[in-house]
């Protein structure tokens, strides 16, 4: 638009100019008619060129800035467009769940919901069953992993001791490899009793196979200062046991966050990298007090949402 604006200042101060040379003339002609007459019209002529092609170089100039401001405003309107139509289903329905604070989990088992799926609802949260590893994890904000049979030995490349129970080695695949899908994209995961054990185990850890007289009941576990639970529950806490397997060899990138006061053993674990975490012990066993774990996991997915 400012070159528009300096093509038509000089179109105007041409033709002013013009029209005093003119004025000129006329004087010129009175005593010098034919030599007046023949030099007014070569200026005229000049200044009526000047003045066209300053005139045409305006216009140029103002059609260039209109076509400018046109292809502008078209493109801003195609992006538009396209950022309203390429949003997809799967984001439409994330963006509407974080907007009702809802986060859809998905219960990793070949079975039931381990009894999670009440716990997560009372939460806050969308509980959902999910039994195949081709899941579109798009369609989630967080996995959650339930209690249940031990894992099986093969998966931590162990000899199966005689008081393994209940394997199912298509449950541990299963497991294993959404926890690493999930916390690859930054989905939060949260593994309760069993779940902790195949969290260590998805990260290349081992188990401990048995624990004689198992821990059973109430018992109180140490936590680790500035771990997940720390402004939880503070230094220590008592928590509800049943397990007679735990973690041994922590896998890679995870380290130990809780231990059973009385017998040393690792009680909780996280990942250093990615939103996981693992409890050995029952917190949906444990009203009120264990509610907040799953309201805490619950902010922890809002946050990725």
């Amino acid at each position: 638009m400012v070159k528009s604006v300096d093509a038509l200042t000089k179109a105007g101060f041409a033709v002013i100019a013009g029209a005093f040379v003119i004025a000129l003339s006329c004087v010129a002609f009175a005593a010098f008619p034919a030599q007046a007459l023949a030099a007014t019209e070569g200026v005229s002529a000049n200044a009526a060129a000047v003045g066209d092609e300053s005139a045409h170089a305006g216009d140029d100039a103002i059609a260039r800035g209109t076509l400018v401001s046109a292809t502008a405003k078209a493109s801003t309107s195609i992006k538009s467009a396209k950022s309203k139509k390429g949003l997809s289903k799967a984001e439409k329905a994330r963006k509407k769940r974080k907007k009702a604070g809802k986060p859809r989990i998905a219960i990793v088992n070949t079975t039931s919901s381990g009894g999670l799926s009440g716990w997560l609802r009372r939460a806050g949260c969308k509980p959902v069953v999910v039994r195949s590893a081709k899941v579109n994890i798009k369609n989630y904000d967080g996995m959650a992993i339930p209690g249940g049979g031990d894992v099986t030995p093969k998966m931590y490349k162990a000899k199966r001791n005689s008081h393994t129970y209940g394997t199912d080695l298509k449950r541990d695949r299963l497991q294993t490899k959404l926890v690493r899908k999930f916390a690859k994209a930054n989905k939060p995961v949260l593994g309760i009793c069993r779940g902790n054990q195949v969290i260590n185990v998805a990260f290349g850890g081992t188990l401990k196979q048995h624990i004689p007289g198992w821990h059973r009941g109430s018992r109180t576990v140490k936590i680790k200062k500035g771990s997940w639970l720390y402004k939880t529950y503070g230094k220590t806490e008592s928590v509800s046991h049943y397990h007679h397997q735990c973690v041994k060899k922590l896998g890679k990138g995870l380290v130990a966050t809780q231990w059973d006061k009385r017998s040393r053993l690792i009680e909780a674990i996280q990942h250093t990298k990615y939103p996981v975490w693992g409890v050995q012990w029952h917190p949906d066993h444990m009203g009120g007090r264990g509610l907040k774990v799953a309201k805490k996991f619950r902010r922890e997915c809002l946050k990725r949402m």
